[in-house]
């Protein structure tokens, strides 16, 4: 139940905070971004079957994921603070999918990897100075995504696929923001990315508790 009522907030607040993002809201915006994250944050916090040392990292990495927000939507330009920020959280998740498999499954570098390189070639040009900080950071979330791929491969199980749909929807959600900061700038890019990204995050916090718990 209480699952349930966080996974609706999750729902709500996102969609406030793209709404009061279109409408130049700053008060609005700078209220349910972080609100929504905070939300999500509160699923494996309250959902955990105690403490576990996976639900201790990705609770970690969401709450990093919180300070790359806060310093993305700042007046002025924190986008490297940002970066960081998230670069931090996914070396939690990627700490996290790595202890809860056996042996990596190799093959799946290929695709990730592949992609990626291509969204690089695609935006190249576009860093100026922020190249060297970005490739490292497609680097990592690679890596992340990769790692909880081969999780769900090595077991199989409908939470191992939650962490691997929000990784993708992470990356996914990051390619939009990068294309629309870098390379060219389109209306619907805040709302493609604050919906991929919280999905993403919402079901890697999801990934770490029991899903029955999720009825209302």
């Amino acid at each position: 139940m209480t699952i349930g009522l966080l996974s609706l907030g999750v729902f709500i607040s996102g969609m406030l905070a793209i709404w009061t993002g279109y409408r130049q809201s700053p008060r609005g915006f700078y209220t349910f971004k972080p609100l929504t994250m905070i939300l999500i944050i509160l699923i494996p916090t309250l959902g955990g079957e105690g403490f576990s040392l996976l639900l201790g990292l990705i609770t970690a990495g969401l709450i990093f994921s919180v300070l790359g927000d806060v310093f993305l939507m700042l007046p002025d330009d924190r986008f490297l603070s940002g970066l960081v920020a998230f670069l931090i959280a996914h070396l939690f998740y990627i700490l996290g999918f790595l202890i809860d498999q056996g042996r990596p499954i190799y093959w799946p570098i290929l695709p990730v990897f592949g992609l990626a390189g291509l969204a690089v070639w695609f935006l190249k040009g576009g860093f100026g100075k922020l190249k060297y900080p970005a490739f490292a950071y497609v680097g990592v979330i690679s890596c992340m995504v990769w790692l909880a791929w081969s999780r769900w491969i090595n077991g199989g199980q409908t939470h191992h696929l939650l962490a691997f749909c929000g990784a993708g929807l992470f990356m996914m959600s990051d390619l939009i923001l990068s294309v629309n900061r870098f390379k060219v700038r389109f209306k619907a890019a805040r709302a493609l990315e604050l919906a991929t990204y919280y999905t993403g995050q919402w079901l890697i916090a999801l990934s770490v508790i029991e899903l029955d718990k999720l009825g209302f």
